[in-house]
């Protein structure tokens, strides 16, 4: 669990540094890819529930 909270937090930290540079199209395209993502991880905790 430690290893998943290390790697999470290490691929957040990237994500914003590349979201940082990223074009405004790019950002657009990665908050509609973590929108999708987040829904998707709703339905699958309560579908794990």
């Amino acid at each position: 669990r430690n290893s998943n909270w290390g790697r999470y937090l290490g691929t957040a930290v990237s994500h914003r540094w590349l979201v940082a540079i990223a074009s405004p199209e790019i950002r657009e395209m990665t908050a509609c890819f973590r929108r999708r993502m987040r829904s998707a991880n709703n339905e699958f905790k309560q579908s794990c529930r």
